[in-house]
């Protein structure tokens, strides 16, 4: 089978990317064929079909100094011709079965699913957020979770400035939203994936047909991971230093306890972060950046534990399976579909968003317990591979593939 695997970027800048490659590698790995389609960036890996890869722009990043690309970048928030000629150009070449879409907003227009649709293209989209309800993506406003949208109420971005605080770019995710849904674009998705229970319902709740959307989880391959089981020395979080991931409550947290905490990623709130741990004399919170796959382990193999304090409805939470399969329990918000994962008292805690005194509670646990944080790591470790495996990711993905192939007949 060949499968159009299309992506705004081909390196790994967070949990949407890392499941594109990981996913990649997994049908590779079963004989399928596996064609990207991302855009041209300096960080990208090397690929052959990188030849076909569109121009890189993204109108909510900082940089266009230019009036000129300023307004050109607008326009291809809608539409691209160069896109949609690479589009047309790379199905002629390679004649794909099927084409998998993960996150490409304010990068490749979704204007190309127009293309796929003329040439019967079946297109599967993931959720690694909620673009397709959201004009923000993220249903997180003003530091809390928000569902002001709902019914099509997209102009309630440029009210709460929802797109990085600002009122013009706020105003151009809105009409997006508006453009998307006035055209259709949205019901060009043959099947949308929804990694978690909670995305699934929630996505429906906005609207889209139950009918459209399958749950199928993300996986972890085990065997890359040599875990760890005994406790660590220090607590671990890992990914994006944003206000929606809840890294303030963290650091708050550990401005009373007794224990060290390493903080892996980077983000808009890295700085003011680590200029509120020194105004406040917080001395056992430690950056250390950006880390590779090999140093990720590593950190996960040293710590008694990884905390997720996400404040955002959480589509799934990858950091989760990787702490899981490196043998350590999991110290998360209840919220989004996070408890579909971490269960309570068994591979780890729960407490409530922005509740720093429960992280606190919960944290002391496994901090003066260190054997029953040892039995919940031997549990994450038990779900990781019996729950979230490669295979059994793969054969549902296999399954949706030849089930929309059969339905549109059109397996080449």
């Amino acid at each position: 089978m060949k499968i159009l695997n299309i992506n705004s970027y081909y390196f790994i800048r967070g949990g949407a990317d890392r499941y594109f490659f990981e996913l990649s590698e997994l049908l590779s790995r079963h004989y399928n064929h596996v064609i990207p389609f991302c855009t041209e960036h300096s960080e990208n890996y090397f690929t052959p079909y990188s030849s076909n890869f569109t121009e890189c722009y993204d109108i909510m990043e900082n940089g266009v100094k230019h009036i000129e690309k300023y307004v050109k970048n607008i326009i291809r928030m809608f539409y691209h011709k160069k896109s949609e000629y690479l589009m047309h150009k790379i199905i002629q070449s390679e004649n794909p079965d099927i084409a998998h879409v993960h996150n490409i907003y304010h990068r490749i227009p979704f204007s190309i699913f127009k293309v796929l649709t003329q040439y019967n293209i079946p297109i599967v989209y993931t959720l690694h957020d909620y673009k397709l309800i959201c004009p923000g993506h993220l249903l997180y406003t003003k530091g809390n979770a928000c569902e002001r949208c709902k019914l099509g109420h997209y102009y309630n971005a440029i009210f709460y400035k929802c797109q990085n605080a600002s009122f013009f770019r706020s105003f151009l995710v809105m009409i997006l939203a508006y453009y998307c849904k006035k055209a259709g674009i949205f019901d060009l998705i043959d099947c949308i994936v929804a990694p978690s229970k909670f995305a699934k319902n929630k996505v429906i709740g906005f609207g889209f047909s139950e009918n459209k959307i399958v749950h199928i989880p993300h996986f972890i391959e085990s065997e890359k991971y040599l875990p760890e089981f005994h406790p660590g020395v220090y607590a671990l979080y890992i990914g994006r230093i944003e206000k929606n991931k809840g890294v303030e409550t963290l650091i708050k947290a550990f401005k009373s306890i007794n224990f060290p905490l390493k903080i892996a990623g980077n983000g808009h709130l890295k700085s003011f972060l680590e200029k509120f741990c020194i105004k406040e004399g917080i001395n056992n919170v430690e950056f250390v950046g950006s880390v590779s796959f090999e140093q990720a382990k590593e950190l996960y193999c040293g710590a008694l534990c990884t905390i997720v304090p996400s404040e955002w409805y959480e589509v799934f939470g990858l950091t989760i399976l990787e702490s899981f399969a490196c043998g350590k329990p999991v110290i998360a918000s209840r919220i989004g579909g996070i408890p579909e994962i971490v269960e309570d008292e068994y591979n780890g805690f729960l407490f409530n968003p922005k509740d720093v005194q429960g992280l606190i509670e919960k944290l002391n646990i496994l901090i003066t317990n260190r054997k029953r944080a040892e039995e919940m790591g031997k549990n994450a470790y038990y779900v990781a591979k019996k729950h979230y495996s490669s295979n059994k990711h793969y054969e549902s993905i296999r399954s949706l593939y030849a089930s929309l192939l059969w339905r549109k007949g059109s397996l080449n």
